[in-house]
């Protein structure tokens, strides 16, 4: 457990509770807690919840699921490839700000398609394009990933190539976004995070969440 989360009163507790979920998630022991009638009425009053993620818009990737969450536990913010974008944080610093969560989760995860496409992207830079053209919203999607996948191919294993490379840019994301985000939740008074901030992967084939050093 990094520094950054024993410090922030709450975030210890809750990050174990979610790595305790997605244990019972790996296991096929799943509890569905929270998810009954009376938990819905409890809610109208207001919600408090323990942790937020940043994920992926995959259809694979449920932070609910994959952590066996009820109804108020999580606030989740999901846009393809997990990307902290202005609007992104400010959706998670409401959930700090005005909600009291004390944990922030960045969730990567292999078979990353918008990963995939940055990769692709940024083999092809350059090949026959017009300079005047206006980018679309993926190019630009796939530009802002682009810094992940050139830090993959740098690292450890600079021959990394297809599924490895995708995969291994996903945890470089993962780790560069929660770097930014643990930035802007430092208290600029006493430099003290506000909330915690912890980079994480998923990986599909064992339904395994994986924290990741800062």
């Amino acid at each position: 457990m990094t520094q950054d989360v024993v410090r922030v009163p709450g975030a210890p507790a809750s990050l174990a509770a979610l790595m305790a979920g997605n244990a019972r998630f790996v296991a096929g022991a799943m509890q569905h807690p929270r998810q009954d009638p009376a938990r819905r009425e409890a809610l109208l009053g207001g919600q408090h919840p323990a942790a937020a993620i940043l994920g992926c818009a995959d259809s694979r990737i449920a932070p609910e699921l994959i952590f066996d969450c009820g109804l108020g536990d999580l606030f989740v913010v999901r846009l393809a490839g997990n990307i902290p974008d202005d609007l992104a944080r400010a959706s998670l610093e409401y959930a700090v700000e005005h909600l009291g969560t004390p944990l922030l989760v960045v969730l990567g995860h292999s078979q990353c398609g918008a990963i995939t496409a940055a990769a692709s992207a940024a083999d092809g830079s350059g090949s026959g394009e017009d300079p005047c053209a206006e980018r679309t919203c993926a190019e630009r999607l796939a530009e802002v990933l682009r810094p992940a996948v050139e830090e993959a191919r740098g690292g450890d294993a600079p021959g990394l190539q297809g599924a490895g490379l995708v995969d291994c840019a996903a945890r470089c994301h993962a780790r560069r976004s929660a770097a930014a985000l643990r930035s802007s939740m430092a208290c600029a008074a006493s430099g003290t995070p506000r909330a915690a901030v912890v980079a994480a992967y998923y990986d599909q084939a064992s339904g395994r969440v994986e924290l990741l050093d800062p």
